[in-house]
């Protein structure tokens, strides 16, 4: 009996086949209809794979390398909902030793303050290019504070008025502090 793995499961989802159709396909026929599309010839649908997205970077990180066993961290935004994973590759395999939550990825979180902060989405230019403008020396230590606080990265620290004023888990954190709780609801634009 052949395991079902999340990717097969994924693959089964409807989409719309245009943008404003209602007809909808599943996501193996699409890609398949596309890529015949693409290429000029005929695609055998059982030959569409789907992989998981931080899979995929470590795979293609791994086998590029050149070394025949190594330590693969592959870290991003999000993806699958995870923001990264930490695997072994050996033999042209990978086993994954670690995976990171959505909650734990420094650029949700990064754009989450970016939406505090009066911006939205896809702003993250307009901050960068006023943190030029900033003194660093007067965040140095909040910033030491932080990096020491980052080596454990099941914990998050929130900030306030330049001070750390929490540190937990997302899950404690959503529950018990309100800075935190503001940062994730949904902001309007």
């Amino acid at each position: 009996m052949q395991r079902k793995n999340i990717a097969t499961i994924c693959c089964r989802r409807l989409v719309q086949e245009k943008p404003g159709s209602s007809r909808q396909v599943d996501v193996r026929t699409l890609a398949k209809h596309r890529l015949q599309q693409a290429f000029g010839t005929e695609i055998d649908e059982s030959r569409i794979t789907f992989v998981r997205h931080h899979s995929a970077h470590a795979a293609s990180a791994f086998a590029l390398s050149g070394f025949e066993r190594s330590l693969v961290l592959a870290i991003d935004g999000n993806g699958d909902f995870l923001s990264g994973l930490v695997a072994v590759g050996e033999d042209m395999a990978l086993k994954e030793i670690e995976r990171f939550s959505q909650s734990q990825s420094l650029g949700e979180f990064y754009v989450r303050m970016i939406c505090f902060l009066g911006n939205g989405p896809f702003d993250e230019y307009k901050v960068m290019g006023l943190g030029s403008y900033g003194n660093s020396v007067v965040y140095r230590p909040l910033l030491k504070e932080l990096g020491e606080g980052i080596v454990n990265l099941g914990r998050t620290i929130v900030l306030g008025a330049g001070k750390v004023v929490a540190a937990g888990t997302h899950e404690s954190l959503y529950q018990q502090c309100p800075l935190y709780q503001a940062l994730w609801e949904p902001t309007e634009k």
